[in-house]
């Protein structure tokens, strides 16, 4: 039609952020063992596993009652098998039992790097346990209730990061966030884990992000935390390209559906710079692929962000398998 222009550009498919939830491994009197089941409330959870007093218990309550959203939890008195339960679970922070993991967290850690979650860890004497990096956090001292029950850590502060996560995103640190109704033994000296602090006008404060040793500038939860959220957006969000053709046609959308979504991502906060090119790159063409890549069907993405710290970019990886029919 004479002096219409028709823009054959597909749009761009949308990006979504990948879910989040909180999973919690312990031992309990009844219920389905080594199976996620959801828990909004602790109602909900006495329904399925009771309501007599268990460590559990108490871990699903402090972590409910600092801001919490519905949890996962998982009966089990096995570590390998509790974590087997959240495979195919959106559970991306897993918390377990002191008991059920201790002299084990580089086992829990390994499969958290495997699968791209991250593990929080009590850690009452203040060290951290041999074998854990960047994709756990320690906190310490021991916590109790008013009764003088011992209170897991890592369920208390995992209730704050979701909360935080809800409020501001998950780029935003969980320190200097309080913690109320619980009481706090005396903080070891020269403490490696991060430290839950009283403050005689503030109470009680989660006072640290730190992760455990890894990639300088990354080790801190709330850019680990972001860098594998971001993982998982893009590796969810890209999987409609298995059954596409290779090619320039391809690698545009591609360009354009993470482009969109980083758009937003930084216009939530996420990463720094004035301008959406001083806070992210998005690579997808003939450079970022070989010809083995091209002749195995492979796509390979790099993307670069900018998280708050540290001022250089961080580059992503992904890779897709496509032009299957």
């Amino acid at each position: 039609m004479a002096g219409v222009t028709v823009d054959e550009t597909p749009a761009p498919r949308s990006l979504r952020v990948a879910a989040e939830q909180v999973a919690l491994l312990g031992r309990a009197r009844r219920g389905p063992r080594d199976a996620a089941v959801e828990v909004p409330t602790l109602t909900a959870y006495d329904g399925v596993y009771g309501a007599r007093d268990s460590p559990l218990r108490r871990a699903v309550a402090a972590y409910l009652d600092h801001g919490g959203d519905p949890a996962l939890v998982v009966r089990t008195g096995d570590l390998t098998a509790g974590l087997a339960a959240l495979s195919d679970t959106d559970a991306t922070l897993v918390v377990a039992a002191p008991s059920l993991v201790r002299g084990r967290e580089a086992e829990a850690h390994a499969w958290c790097v495997e699968h791209r979650r991250f593990l929080l860890l009590d850690c009452p004497d203040g060290t951290l346990p041999a074998g854990v990096g960047d994709h756990a956090a320690g906190y310490t001292p021991r916590l109790r209730d008013t009764a003088g029950r011992r209170v897991w850590t890592a369920a208390a502060v995992a209730g704050v990061v979701r909360r935080v996560d809800r409020e501001q995103g998950v780029w935003k640190a969980p320190a200097g966030e309080p913690l109320t109704g619980l009481v706090a033994d005396p903080l070891p000296p020269g403490a490696e884990a991060n430290p839950v602090r009283l403050f005689p006008d503030r109470g009680l404060l989660v006072w640290g992000a730190r992760t455990g040793p890894g990639e300088p500038g990354l080790d801190y939860v709330p850019i680990r935390r972001l860098l594998l959220s971001l993982e998982r957006s893009l590796d969810d969000g890209l999987r409609w390209t298995t059954f596409e053709p290779q090619g320039e046609p391809l690698w545009a959308d591609v360009r354009r559906s993470v482009e969109d979504f980083l758009v937003g991502q930084w216009r939530a906060g996420a990463f720094q710079g004035a301008k959406p090119e001083e806070a992210f790159f998005v690579r997808c063409d003939r450079s970022t692929m070989t010809q083995a890549d091209l002749d195995a069907g492979r796509l390979v993405c790099f993307v670069g962000v900018a998280p708050a710290r540290p001022a250089e970019f961080v580059v992503l990886e992904f890779t897709q398998v496509v032009g299957r029919s």
